[in-house]
């Protein structure tokens, strides 16, 4: 036993020796103790670094939580244990929601490109309205009889729109035609 305790002041983690010998005297004969031996799997490597898990037993990985690597200067990789419940949770509510707003973002672009798909055609269609409104517009004076007009001025007014209308359906007609 004194070996023992000796071996552990040696190692740097445990400095000030083992703390528990009012408790040895009562739990040495328990059965749970007495198959426990010191084998590599049980011994403590690092404050940072995780018991390797025995058999049957499970590590920190299967929870599904992070394990953190660090490099010292000597090159020895020191695993950091993962994180705990408390801060697991607010960690998973913020991924979470950030995975909503992911969706989110992406329904909206969506929508937003079919509005504007919809805005687009509905321009178009408006501006079609507006040529056929002018087309009617200009039929209308285009059929108009100067004759039944008898203020001078206004029947001039008509005759030189009769000749830009006429004008520019010639232009229309000569694109549609020759391209």
């Amino acid at each position: 036993m004194n070996e023992a305790k000796e071996m552990l002041k040696l190692d740097a983690s445990y400095k000030k020796g083992f703390k528990f010998d009012h408790v040895w005297h009562l739990m040495k004969d328990c059965e749970n103790l007495s198959n426990v031996s010191a084998t590599p799997q049980y011994q403590r490597q690092s404050p940072y670094q995780s018991p390797s898990p025995g058999p049957g037993s499970s590590s920190g990985t299967d929870s599904g939580l992070p394990l953190l690597n660090l490099n010292d200067e000597e090159g020895i990789t020191l695993t950091q244990r993962p994180i705990g419940v408390k801060k697991a949770k607010p960690k998973l509510q913020y991924d979470n929601k950030l995975e909503i707003l992911v969706k989110l973002s992406k329904k909206m672009s969506k929508a937003i490109n079919k509005n504007s798909e919809a805005i687009m055609k509905s321009n178009e269609v408006q501006a079609e309205r507006n040529a056929i409104d002018t087309r009617l517009a200009d039929d209308k004076i285009l059929f108009t009889d100067l004759n039944s007009i008898s203020d001078s001025v206004f029947s001039e007014f008509i005759k030189n729109e009769k000749i830009r209308i006429m004008r520019k359906r010639t232009e229309e007609h000569q694109v549609d035609t020759y391209g």
